[in-house]
């Protein structure tokens, strides 16, 4: 009895071991010590493996996913978003240099490759019902220059007593992040233009009709042409 008391109190120390030596990880280099969840014996949830290189952070199906900090076996790391085992989404990766500090690079990754600063050159965050597009293009002309331009599209005939359709000129406009130098706008019978000179990007813009507006956040650098039309 005192003998299979002992066998079982053995068997609850060692089996959590070997549980965790059934769990696989996917990746090669990560492949020698793994503690954390599992599930189907594969890392599944929280945990950490050690091989060549270390990873510690979210796990599924054997792969690094989500959240997590990648080690390589040199020192240099990748704290970020992980899908599949490969650098997918936000994160920042640290180049160690030694008694020269770090180099990190920020920005966004897909497929392991680095994507970029920013994961969209533009977004449009909203706009109103009335406006039935902003067509958004990064042209050739002078740089770091942002230029509106507003057309009303309804047709004549669809008018009551055919009376033409007033020009839609930007009421006000304000700037919540960036900067720019100077302003300059103009109307003809058709159609209204501001133009922003000497943007510093990103920049956040609200652009105000009246009761209309659209507002959006341009992130890289260029000859920014917008052209707004209304419908309504």
């Amino acid at each position: 009895m005192k003998q299979l008391f002992f066998s079982l109190l053995f068997g609850l120390f060692i089996f959590p071991a070997f549980s965790q030596q059934d769990c696989e990880v996917m990746i090669p280099a990560l492949q020698g010590k793994y503690k954390g969840d599992c599930k189907n014996k594969k890392a599944d949830g929280s945990g950490r493996a050690e091989g060549a290189d270390s990873y510690e952070g979210n796990f599924k199906n054997g792969y690094p996913s989500a959240n997590g900090t990648y080690t390589y076996k040199n020192g240099d790391y990748y704290k970020g978003n992980f899908s599949k085992g490969m650098k997918d989404g936000q994160g920042e990766f640290h180049y160690i240099k030694g008694d020269s500090g770090d180099s990190i690079v920020k920005g966004y990754w897909k497929n392991d490759l680095y994507f970029g600063e920013y994961l969209h050159a533009y977004e449009i965050l909203n706009k109103s019902v009335e406006i039935s597009k902003v067509d958004v293009r990064n042209e050739v002309g002078l740089p770091n220059t942002i230029k509106i331009v507003s057309k009303n599209m309804i047709k004549t005939n669809h008018l009551l007593e055919n009376n033409a359709p007033p020009v839609p000129a930007i009421n006000y406009f304000t700037v919540s992040e960036g900067v720019y130098e100077r302003d300059d706008r103009s109307a003809t019978d058709k159609e209204s233009t501001l133009i922003l000179y000497g943007v510093k990007f990103p920049i956040h813009l609200y652009v105000n009709y009246a009761s209309k507006s659209f507002e959006i956040i341009i992130n890289k650098a260029g000859t920014w042409n917008l052209n707004v039309e209304f419908s309504l």
